[in-house]
């Protein structure tokens, strides 16, 4: 798998998967017996929201998605670190265990300014 494969998967499940999932959870009814009351909470404003609202505070789970991914492949490609520990991380992909982190999260902005052309 190449990085552009990688990144092309990742943001795929990440971001627009997971945006359908939580689109699809949040317009149905609250299941019966639930007891999260973080979950509650996100159903009721859900719910209290007009389309236009619901529709920008998904986009902003997006964003906060989007964000996330590029903070995490930042500390794999090393232009990030953990505090100060200063260590660095490899992302590998099989067949052949050949290094695929370096360039991710300027990929992965990348892909999505392509996407959005």
């Amino acid at each position: 798998m190449t990085k552009e494969e990688f990144i092309a998967r990742v943001h795929t499940y990440v971001v627009e998967d997971m945006a359908k999932q939580y689109r699809e959870m949040y317009a149905s009814t609250m299941p019966k017996g639930n007891q999260d009351p973080q979950m509650r909470r996100a159903f009721a404003l859900y719910q209290s929201l007009n389309e236009e609202q619901r529709a920008v505070l998904l986009e902003i789970m997006g964003t906060v998605s989007v964000d996330a991914l590029s903070t995490i492949f930042a500390v794999i490609d090393g232009s990030t670190y953990f505090g100060d520990t200063g260590e660095e991380f490899e992302l590998k992909a099989n067949p052949g265990n050949h290094i695929i982190s370096g360039d991710l999260s300027d990929l992965l902005w990348a892909h999505i300014e392509d996407r959005s052309a």
